[in-house]
């Protein structure tokens, strides 16, 4: 390893401590150059960046100004209670179940007599209409003229 030059993950591996142990870094110029360049670049990146005083003093008037109004904000505290409430009314108005239908009063006997009467108005008005191909259709079923 000594005598070929580094890669960056050797290189990396140096920086973070588990690279290799030798003392390439200190002989190889090229080597030597990219070890520097690239503790350099990690300095940049540890850094801390500069904060302008302007941002922080905004953000402390921000800070103080909603300690200030509690009472502003306890209106709202209540919104989820009145959104909840509301939701259920309508859910148990919805659930609510449908009136039971009133039977009818007429009896069975009557609702009968009409329908049978009903379908023989129907048969008697279509029976006469039928084409001669329907004959034999007709001979397989049995059919009250």
């Amino acid at each position: 390893m000594s005598d070929a030059h580094w890669n960056d993950d050797d290189l990396i591996n140096r920086l973070y401590g588990v690279g290799p142990a030798d003392d390439h870094v200190e002989r190889c110029a090229d080597c030597g150059r990219r070890w520097s360049e690239m503790l350099a670049r990690r300095g940049k990146i540890l850094e801390a960046p500069a904060v302008p005083e302007a941002l922080l003093s905004a953000q402390r008037r921000a800070i103080l100004g909603r300690m200030r109004a509690p009472e502003e904000r306890r209106a709202w505290r209540m919104v989820p209670s009145f959104a909840a409430a509301a939701l259920l009314v309508v859910a148990i108005g919805i659930n609510t179940p449908a009136p039971k239908p009133v039977p009818a009063i007429a009896s069975s006997d009557a609702q009968f007599s009409n329908d049978a009467q009903f379908f023989n108005d129907i048969f008697s008005s279509i029976s006469g209409a039928a084409p001669r191909a329907v004959a034999p259709v007709e001979g397989l079923f049995e059919v009250d003229r």
